[in-house]
Parts: structure tokens; C-alpha cells; sequence
């Protein structure tokens, strides 16, 4: 059997081909699942903790709050940071 090369490209230094090859990480996984005997990580249903959830719940309230000063251009949020 042969494989074939596909191959993802990596975006990390761009003066650098870094490839990530699929059969390689395959076969990283299944390595990985041999030797642990199932999947090599949790799968789980992230639930987010309270203060997860209160800051998600601030961030809405801030969104729809038209007293919030909003900021279109770059400039002027660095600006107004430096103050």
C-alpha cells in the first residue's frame, strides 16, 4: 500500500515550509490510542464555570448598553488606554 503525501500547510514561519502531514498525525493518534487503550484525550461537554459564565453575561450587558463607548478605530481605543 502507499500513502500519499497530503499535507496541510502549517502557518508559523513563514520563511520556513512547515507541513504537517495527515498520515502523520494519524499515525500519531493511533499510537497514542494503542498505548492508552481508547481515545488519547477527554471528550467531554465543556461547561463553563461561574466565573465563565458571569463574564459572558457582563460582556452581553456591554453590548447592548448604549452608555458604553464603543471604539472604531485603533487610535483612538490606544489613546484613550494611555489616559
Amino acid at each position: 500500500m502507499t500513502t500519499s503525501p497530503s499535507c496541510v500547510k502549517y502557518n508559523g514561519d513563514k520563511d520556513k515550509n512547515n507541513y504537517i502531514y495527515y498520515y502523520t498525525t494519524f499515525n500519531i493518534f493511533v499510537r497514542q490510542s494503542l498505548r492508552q487503550g481508547g481515545i488519547p484525550f477527554d471528550i467531554t461537554l465543556n461547561q463553563p464555570n461561574q466565573e465563565t459564565i458571569a463574564a459572558m453575561l457582563e460582556a452581553e450587558r456591554i453590548v447592548k448598553d448604549p452608555s458604553v463607548k464603543g471604539y472604531t478605530d485603533l487610535n483612538e481605543l490606544f489613546a484613550d488606554l494611555k489616559k
